[in-house]
C-alpha cells in the first residue's frame, strides 16, 4: 500500500487518493 495510507492507519488523516 503507499506510505500515505500506511500513516493514515497510525492516526493520519487521508486526504490522498
Amino acid at each position: 500500500m503507499p506510505a500515505w495510507k500506511e500513516r493514515s492507519e497510525e492516526g493520519f488523516p487521508i486526504d490522498q487518493e
